[in-house]
């Protein structure tokens, strides 16, 4: 889906903005450098928030099973519930 997205953005910018403009012609070779760092950067960037999601996923799973199985755990539950937290 980022892939399809990278390649969207780096066509609207080709099409809208670089010159000629409403043509995927490239007469500029700074153009080329451009869609090409744009695309770069739209690859690293859904890379990178693809990680963070997992990692956020993760924490999420095992803070989860630490509640339901620990003591200490039972114990924050009980008090997060006593406050009106929905665990």
């Amino acid at each position: 889906m980022s892939l399809f997205g990278c390649i969207l953005a780096a066509l609207c910018f080709n099409y809208f903005f670089a010159f000629p403009i409403f043509d995927l012609r490239v007469s500029v070779s700074r153009d080329i450098v451009l869609v090409i760092a744009l695309s770069t950067t739209g690859l690293v960037m859904s890379c990178l928030v693809t990680r963070v999601w997992f990692q956020a996923d993760y924490g999420i799973f095992y803070a989860r099973r630490f509640l339901k199985e620990t003591q200490a755990g039972r114990n924050l539950n009980y008090w997060a519930l006593w406050a009106g937290y929905k665990v």
